[in-house]
């Protein structure tokens, strides 16, 4: 029978009896290499040790990770401008309330004003009314009496 290599548990190197097996025999030498350059590889010019359909996979899925983050990151965006929008729409319509009611109480002090002024006009229009029946009595007692 012939011997076997293995890795244990804790990812080291089980030799059983094979002389010159390493890690790179199962592809963990490149992965490993992946992980530490995939941020600085180009994927329209890899390089050759990336040129195998499992670096292939891995560089589409690190792709798609990061596609992933890209739209999540879009996402955020978009609610943050949402949030903001909302804000100032919601500040917009708190100015506008307050300068209506501003509006409102100005009106309503005229309109207080103007009844205030029609009143004193009606009580100096009734105060010569009578002020007319007096001289007007007193004329017509005095004339009347020899």
């Amino acid at each position: 029978m012939g011997r076997r290599a293995g890795l244990n548990g804790f990812g080291q190197r089980c030799a059983f009896g094979v002389q010159g097996f390493s890690l790179g025999d199962l592809g963990i030498d490149l992965h490993l290499k992946f992980f530490n350059e995939a941020e600085r590889l180009d994927e329209n010019a890899l390089p050759g040790w990336m040129q195998t359909p499992e670096m292939r996979r891995a560089m589409n899925t690190l792709k798609a990770f990061s596609e992933k983050e890209h739209a999540y990151y879009a996402y955020q965006a978009r609610q943050d401008f949402l949030r903001e929008q909302q804000s100032i729409q919601l500040e917009f319509e708190d100015l506008r309330a307050e300068v209506e009611q501003a509006r409102a109480a100005e009106d309503e002090a005229r309109a207080a004003q103007e009844r205030e002024r029609v009143a004193k006009e009606e009580a100096l229009a009734e105060n010569e009314r009578l002020k007319r029946l007096l001289a007007d009595k007193s004329e017509s007692s005095g004339t009347g009496t020899p």
